[in-house]
C-alpha cells in the first residue's frame, strides 16, 4: 500500500483493542443466530407446510424478517443506517462509558490499564530489539567474505543433502 496516497492512520491502542473486542463479540452473537436461524427455518417450513393452506411461508417469511432485525441490531460491519431501534452498539456505548466513569474514579480499571499498558510497552521493546539483532546478524553475514553459507532447505519430500566436510 502506498503510504502517501493512503496515509496509516493514528489508532490508541486502547480504541484498537475496544474495537476487536467488539467485533469479537458481535461475531459471537452473529454466530449464535445463524446457528439458531438454521434449525428454526427448517421448522418454519415444516409447521407452515403442516399447517397453513393458504400461505405455508408466513412463518418462514416472520422468521427472515425477525432475521434481518436481528442484522441490524448486531451491526456487524456498522454498515446499518441509523434507526430509532437501538442496537448492540447502544449497549456497548452504555458498557463503555461505566468503564471510564471506573477508570477516571481511579478505580481498577486505571490501575489495570496501567499495567496492560506496561505489559504492552516491554512486549514492543523486546519485539524491536529482537528484530534489530536479527537484522544486525543478516547484515553481518552478509558483509563477511568467505563466511559459511547455509544451503537452501531441500524442496519438500527430500532428504537433506550433507555438505561436504573440509
Amino acid at each position: 500500500m502506498d503510504e502517501q496516497q493512503n496515509p496509516p492512520i493514528n489508532v490508541n491502542r486502547w480504541q484498537l483493542l475496544r474495537d476487536v473486542l467488539v467485533f469479537q463479540a458481535k461475531l459471537l452473537v452473529d454466530g449464535l443466530r445463524d446457528l439458531l436461524m438454521s434449525p428454526a427455518s427448517l421448522i418454519a417450513v415444516a409447521v407452515g407446510l403442516l399447517t397453513e393452506r393458504d400461505r405455508p411461508d408466513r412463518h418462514y417469511r416472520r422468521l427472515i424478517e425477525m432475521g434481518a432485525r436481528s442484522e441490524r441490531w448486531i451491526n456487524l460491519f456498522g454498515q446499518a443506517p441509523e434507526t430509532d431501534e437501538p442496537g448492540i452498539d447502544e449497549l456497548f456505548r452504555r458498557l463503555d462509558d461505566r468503564i471510564r466513569e471506573q477508570h477516571d474514579r481511579g478505580g481498577v480499571t486505571k490501575q489495570a490499564r496501567a499495567a496492560v499498558d506496561r505489559a504492552l510497552d516491554s512486549l514492543q521493546e523486546q519485539v524491536a530489539n529482537a528484530q534489530e539483532r536479527r537484522s544486525a546478524r543478516s547484515d553481518a553475514s552478509d558483509a563477511a567474505p568467505g563466511s559459511p553459507t547455509l544451503p537452501p532447505p531441500p524442496p519438500a519430500g527430500e532428504e537433506p543433502v550433507e555438505p561436504p566436510k573440509s
